[in-house]
């Protein structure tokens, strides 16, 4: 793999500290245009803000030097065709004629090119050119980067992967199979990850290679069953121009000549298959199953209003096998959705809390089933019109303490993972932590409880086993769903 070159800061400094002798002595060997000068000059540089540039009878800007010579191959000077103050060094390319190149590739050199661009200094670090969306990637001396795999961080974009055209020159928007199949963007670098077109989906590994590049063949019907990175899944491809599409979200299409409905997660391509009544996915307002194949089955998710009760200890679940109560969750999960491929519920009157986790195929699975001590205030969508809060939120921060960080390791309050951020404008508690710009926080969280049995004594807060609270504060990301509600309130049951 090719590497370019981070931009170089050498002739960002102002010129009157380095003096024209430094910046000679900086300066690489003079090159050729495509029509190499009869009498090709070194590069001058103008340190002085007078300009030597005139404009002939052609149009074209040429540079004289004082003695009359007109400069040919590189030019480096702080003065713009035309200007007469200083606007800022750049670098210039100076034809066989003496005439400026503008907007237009150019060697220099047996190997090396660089581009014009219309105002005539030539492109340095990234750009983007208006009227062919061709991005050109180029070090501080104008010199292109070469053609073929391009892996680096020196033009903004944070560390890229980037395919040079080698007759552009330039990272050519649009699919290619240079290299390896792959998908150039409007901002230069290769598509990692997935974007939909009007064609389909478009999906790539992060080495930027598009699934087509590993898939043999489609059938008639546009199925491949193989294993593209994530297992032996099925998938269905639009096939346009010769690149192919993975169809996702929910589409119709045949197998066998028989018409079925699909669904196809747009992250990674391929069909969803194996959700069940209990574990639905929730599509277009309804709940669905889908077989061994990815074909849909609507499902009803009927209201569950049966008798429960809450368990008197912590450390003690008895409501494992509860799957009617677990999948009614389930199924909220799936329709309210997730930042991250966490989901967290949190029954406030029965002193319950499930971890969901996504699947592979989308769906979402119980994985952490625990008893909790509640709060008095249950911060749910049906009390909206008491608290304010509509029941549905994100965890924020996650801190060692719920307290000041000095009462860590007491056993209580630590290990706290914030989902309803909340702020006074003083230590109201006398124990509060103070978060400069907004005040002492007052949050409501999941922390490490105080109580070894279930209730609702806290304000707020939801508390755990010492370890389950560890376990959030670890495992479960920032900008997880979490859903605070009582099981009586009608909100999912």
């Amino acid at each position: 793999m090719r590497t370019s070159q981070p931009i170089s800061p050498r002739l960002s400094r102002p010129l009157a500290a380095l003096g024209v002798a430094a910046l000679l002595a900086l300066a690489p060997a003079p090159a050729l245009a495509v029509e190499p000068a009869s009498d090709p000059a070194p590069i001058t540089v103008m340190a002085n803000g007078a300009s030597g540039w005139v404009r002939g009878e052609d149009g074209a800007w040429r540079f004289s030097l004082a003695d009359g010579t007109v400069v040919r191959g590189w030019l480096v000077t702080d003065v713009l065709p035309g200007e007469s103050a200083s606007t800022g060094l750049q670098r210039y390319w100076l034809k066989a004629d003496g005439s400026l190149a503008t907007g237009e590739l150019i060697q220099t050199g047996a190997s090396s090119w660089t581009y014009a661009r219309p105002e005539g200094y030539v492109v340095r670090g990234k750009w983007t050119d208006p009227a062919t969306g061709n991005v050109y990637l180029s070090d501080n001396d104008g010199n292109l980067a070469s053609a073929g795999w391009v892996v680096s961080d020196a033009y903004g974009d944070g560390l890229q992967r980037y395919w040079v055209d080698e007759v552009a020159h330039a990272c050519v928007p649009g699919i290619s199979s240079a290299g390896w199949a792959h998908y150039t963007s409007a901002a230069g670098y290769v598509l990692r990850g997935s974007l939909e077109t009007e064609h389909g989906t478009l999906i790539a590994d992060n080495d930027g290679r598009l699934l087509e590049d590993r898939v043999a063949a489609v059938d008639g019907e546009g199925w491949y069953v193989g294993d593209l990175g994530a297992g032996l899944q099925r998938y269905n491809f639009n096939a346009v121009d010769g690149h192919l599409y993975a169809r996702t979200g929910v589409f119709t299409a045949t197998i066998g000549g028989v018409e079925a409905r699909f669904y196809a997660s747009p992250e990674n391509g391929y069909v969803v298959r194996g959700a069940t009544a209990a574990s639905p996915l929730y599509l277009e307002g309804a709940y669905w199953s889908s077989d061994n194949e990815g074909r849909l089955t609507q499902v009803s998710v009927a209201p569950d209003d049966t008798p429960r009760s809450r368990d008197p200890w912590l450390a003690t679940v008895t409501w494992g096998d509860d799957a009617s109560y677990i999948s009614t969750l389930a199924a909220a999960a799936a329709r309210i959705g997730s930042d991250t491929d966490y989901f967290i519920s949190f029954d406030n009157e029965l002193c319950r809390v499930i971890v969901f986790e996504r699947t592979a195929s989308g769906t979402w699975q119980a994985t952490k089933l625990w008893n909790c001590h509640g709060a008095k205030n249950t911060y749910s969508a049906a009390n909206k019109h008491i608290y304010g809060w509509g029941g549905v939120y994100k965890i924020s921060d996650h801190q060692i303490c719920a307290w000041d960080d000095s009462y860590f390791g007491r056993g209580y309050n630590d290990w706290a993972s914030c989902f309803i951020e909340y702020y006074e404008k003083s230590n109201v508690t006398g124990h509060s932590r103070y978060i400069p710009g907004k005040g002492w926080e007052n949050c409501a969280s999941f922390h490490s409880s105080a109580y070894a049995y279930t209730g609702n004594t806290m304000t707020g807060c939801c508390g755990l086993l010492y370890e389950n609270a560890k376990w959030v504060h670890d495992v479960v990301p920032l900008g997880t769903t979490v859903i605070e509600f009582e099981y009586s309130d009608g909100t999912y049951f």
